[in-house]
């Protein structure tokens, strides 16, 4: 009995695995998070892991990428703030200042964030120093500073002063003060980000707010588990791996998330998703999601689905085009037969067969040429105003 209280009794001589662990389970909360964006469909669409930094989002503007490079930090105590020194490696004692080295600030945690802004001159955006924790008075200062070219701040002016020193290499390319400023400025903070907290962290309902928010799916809870389950495992697959051929195509399928990776792991159909978004739908993602999801359940084949999101892409073509050709009268005459057809082939079924389906439109599209309302609509313009209407129903 002594020896098993001892065994429990006695602290273990090291536990820098288990911290270690932890840190990087933080880092892969934040990439995983950041790579929901990439549902908003908007200007981000590629996060790298642990490639030039813990992650990196690329954002498309104007044809060009841009770059924004997150160090995640975190502290055993979140209540613990951060010192200047711990960030910068600048000296906040007099006494000690003159004797500061500029490579304590380039290899410090922000020097190492800033020199992204030379290496990545045109295409970086942004540097982010990410934590769980606050940050004390003196860095808090000097980050308001950066963000305003402020060289009456001393840690600033230093910064300045010593950045052709501290990050670049050729003496042919020293950069003027308006410069420098530039980069710093590109410098920000995250602080208190409560999904890469170790105890209570909010990284599942930020996710599934996130999913919610960029692409309007409502996930139901056992749902939401597996799906982050996977995507925490996607985002360290992607950051394990030494990268040894340095093209993009190695890159980008070996450290990076796509648009792909996050349909695979919603379950939509690449090819319905990127019919919708060729057809200029602007929930592709809400619409891909309600087809997927509801055909599915009824055991539909992919191809039934993919076949069902072009028909839908085709009517939505076909609404757009005709508003103006067709009276408001004749086109909610059509949008309501659908409307009724959806609704006493769903009830509150939450599954869709499309052989259960088919005479009931072959019906309605002889109603349509009864009434004089059939125009050039065809059977499978036909299926997809159904399909239209079975999105904005689940909508």
């Amino acid at each position: 009995m002594d020896d098993i209280d001892e065994f429990y009794t006695t602290k273990p001589r090291e536990q820098v695995g288990r911290d270690t662990f932890a840190r990087y389970k933080a880092q892969v909360r934040a990439a995983g998070l950041a790579a929901l964006e990439i549902l908003e469909g908007g200007e981000v669409d590629r996060i790298y892991c642990d490639y030039h930094d813990d992650f990196v989002v690329r954002k498309k503007h104007n044809g060009t990428y841009r770059y924004e490079f997150f160090q995640v930090k975190t502290r055993a105590k979140a209540s613990q703030n951060w010192k200047l020194n711990e960030i910068f490696g600048l000296k906040t004692q007099k006494k000690h200042q003159l004797d500061q080295k500029t490579d304590d600030v380039k290899n410090s945690y922000a020097g190492k964030l800033l020199q992204h802004t030379v290496t990545f001159s045109s295409s970086c955006d942004q540097v982010v120093f990410m934590t769980n924790a606050h940050l004390d008075d003196i860095v808090e200062k000097m980050s308001e500073s950066m963000a305003e070219c402020d060289t009456k701040n001393q840690y600033v002016k230093f910064l300045a002063d010593n950045f052709n020193e501290c990050f670049i290499v050729s003496s042919d390319a020293k950069l003027a003060e308006s410069e420098i400023l530039k980069r710093i400025a590109k410098f920000r903070f995250e602080v208190d980000v409560q999904c890469i907290k170790e105890k209570n962290n909010s990284f599942e309902s930020d996710a599934r707010t996130r999913i919610y928010q960029f692409s309007e799916i409502d996930l139901e809870f056992n749902e939401t588990r597996q799906i982050l389950v996977s995507l925490l495992e996607l985002v360290s697959k992607k950051t394990s791996g030494v990268v040894t051929s340095f093209n993009e195509t190695v890159i980008d399928s070996q450290t990076s998330i796509d648009i792909n990776d996050l349909l695979d792991l919603l379950s939509i159909s690449r090819e319905a998703y990127r019919s919708l978004v060729a057809g200029g739908d602007a929930h592709a993602i809400k619409s891909a999601s309600v087809i997927q999801r509801t055909m599915s359940a009824s055991g539909a084949s992919s191809e039934e689905i993919e076949y069902s999101s072009r028909c839908k892409t085709d009517w939505d073509v076909w609404l757009r085009d005709n508003r103006n050709k067709l009276s408001d009268f004749d086109l909610l005459s059509i949008t309501s037969k659908i409307d009724a057809l959806l609704a006493t082939m769903l009830g509150n079924r939450k599954s869709l067969k499309l052989g259960e389906l088919h005479p009931m439109l072959k019906q309605l599209m002889a109603e349509l040429i009864e009434s004089d309302l059939a125009f050039d609509i065809t059977p499978p313009l036909l299926l997809g105003g159904f399909i239209s209407a079975l999105v904005r129903y689940k909508a």
